[in-house]
């Protein structure tokens, strides 16, 4: 698996046939109003990354790779959020296709919000089922993990997932409905993304014959 390292200072220059992308962040107030100042290595992280070429029109190739490129700098903005201390990200995340793949999530993340999921969750006749079994801090504790799968990236095991599957299928009815339906689409789709990047990996560990 290949990764790209992860700088907190942007290259001056780029070699021809890569691209920059850079995740930035702004100063905030305090609770007072003060302005907190951001250390220089906090403010930025970039990466170098293949330039995009896309297969359309060239009259249309500027506003793909102007989305591409916006993708790419929403998910580094997402990975360093996640983890403040990260120094490489996996390349094959960064490419067209990846790319394509996580505005897909986001948009679908975009309909499924922790307001959507809880109004469903309060409703579905899972929690009529869940209820009579669980105390009130695990229905708690269980809500807020549903919240979860309006990330726009799903940070779960496989196990955990496919776990959440059937539990969110666990009552027939509930299926049905645009919320569960969606959560568990994603949840599929997330399967299927950790399916790829294992048979990737895999695939680049076998030894030439």
């Amino acid at each position: 698996m290949t990764n790209l390292t992860v700088t907190s200072v942007a290259a001056a220059t780029v070699l021809a046939g890569y691209l920059q992308i850079t995740a930035g962040t702004r100063a905030s107030k305090d609770a007072a109003g003060v302005k907190k100042e951001i250390p220089a290595a906090d403010k930025s992280r970039s990466i170098i990354i293949p330039e995009f070429k896309p297969a359309v029109s060239s009259k249309y190739a500027f506003l793909v790779v102007s989305a591409l490129m916006g993708c790419a700098k929403d998910q580094l903005t997402e990975q360093w959020k996640a983890n403040p201390a990260i120094k490489e990200v996996e390349a094959g995340l960064y490419t067209e296709d990846a790319l394509l793949a996580y505005a897909a999530r986001a948009s679908e993340s975009k309909r499924l919000s922790t307001e959507s999921i809880t109004a469903w969750f309060e409703q579905s006749g899972l929690r009529e089922e869940l209820v009579v079994k669980y105390s009130a801090k695990q229905m708690a504790q269980f809500a807020a993990a549903l919240q979860h799968i309006a990330a726009p990236t799903i940070g779960w095991s496989e196990d955990v997932i496919l776990k959440r599957i059937v539990t969110l299928g666990m009552v027939e009815a509930d299926a049905d409905h645009e919320v569960c339906a969606a959560m568990i689409r994603r949840l599929h789709a997330r399967l299927e993304q950790i399916k790829a990047q294992r048979a990737a990996l895999l695939q680049e560990e076998e030894l030439p014959i």
